[in-house]
């Protein structure tokens, strides 16, 4: 069996996901590592091989794709590059840190011929994948409204080192693009229309940071459905805890025309068309998170290996990228960012 080479470009924690899942695919294998400080150990760790700048394993003839798990601001410059030495790319989220990047980047993939693939993970979370079922299979009717929550426990933020990249605005952009646009992808997914009007608030909150960490955004939809995105990244001093809110962690409520639905991301869907709330599905005890990554890096080399779209495009990352922008936009101007 021909198996895809993949090199990776960092070597933080979603480099060691990506590059743990990678072994478990038959027809793909994990050759180089180039970016970050942590690189030399992680070629070690892997028995890859280390390469001294990101340029000379774009340039490898050894590797036929490149996963793209560096600071955020760096996407875009790796991709285009990537892509101009014919490699295929799985890119992590968010794409880029501006929408014209995420258009460039389309572009240069176009024109090169090769794939490319946004890491929106939460796409093959098994809660999010059947709230999807639910709605395409018309279950609740056309979606009217959407209110989203995400939390992450302030200990998370406080045991990161502070001169991490993620607390510098020029590499990361903010926590809203870091963490929240998981929401995002995920909200776009649901909804299936395009994006009208933008209005957001962020704030900085009980920890000192260079970067927002908790905000509330408002979207409207082409179809007329809106949705409020509530974002939470610390807490108030002497609470503690991975989850800081009751049932906290990542939930959505859907209010269709023709019934409810209720996502807990990492616990249950329940749907509710007549009196009671029904449990539609509910994953085994360890099953909430198993073969997330492994699924969405097997779906990449078998875009390649059969020579099809991506499951999630380029299109599906700026999308994304766009919602985030505009919000950012939208806090700063203090205005209602519209987009049609």
């Amino acid at each position: 069996m021909e198996k895809i080479r993949i090199g990776i470009l960092g070597s933080g924690n979603w480099a060691n996901v990506h590059a743990r899942t990678v072994a478990q695919i038959d027809n793909a294998e994990l050759v180089a590592v180039a970016g970050g400080r942590r690189a030399p150990r992680f070629a070690k760790t892997y028995s890859i091989r280390y390469e001294k700048k990101p340029e000379d394993l774009l340039r490898a003839t050894d590797v036929d794709a490149v996963i793209i798990a560096s600071p955020h601001s760096f996407h875009e410059e790796q991709a285009i590059r990537a892509a101009r030495n014919g490699k295929h790319i799985l890119v992590e989220k968010p794409m880029a840190t501006s929408v014209e990047g995420c258009a460039r980047m389309i572009e240069a993939a176009n024109k090169s011929g090769v794939k490319l693939m946004v890491g929106h993970s939460r796409r093959y979370f098994p809660v999010d994948r059947h709230a999807k079922t639910v709605i395409d299979q018309d279950q609740i009717g056309k979606i009217l409204m959407v209110r989203v929550f995400m939390e992450v426990g302030a200990p998370d933020l406080t045991q990161t080192p502070k001169d991490s990249w993620f607390f510098d605005p020029k590499l990361s952009m903010g926590l809203f693009i870091g963490f929240g646009i998981h929401l995002v992808d995920r909200l776009i997914w649901w909804v299936d229309s395009p994006i009208k009007e933008v209005f957001a608030k962020f704030g900085n909150y009980w920890i000192e940071e260079p970067v927002e960490n908790g905000g509330i955004v408002f979207v409207t939809f082409a179809n007329g459905a809106y949705a409020t995105l509530c974002t939470l990244y610390s807490a108030p001093p002497g609470v503690s805890g991975s989850r800081i809110l009751e049932g906290g962690g990542d939930t959505a409520q859907i209010v269709g025309e023709k019934g409810l639905l209720n996502v807990k991301s990492y616990d249950r869907v329940m749907v509710k068309r007549g009196r009671d709330w029904e449990l539609v599905f509910k994953p085994e005890p360890g099953e909430v998170e198993k073969d997330v990554f492994k699924n969405e890096d097997q779906d990449f080399v078998n875009a390649i290996v059969e020579n099809i779209e991506p499951p999630i495009t380029g299109e599906d990352g700026r999308r994304a990228v766009q919602l985030c922008m505009s919000a950012y936009q939208s806090w700063k101007e203090d205005r209602l960012v519209k987009l049609l």
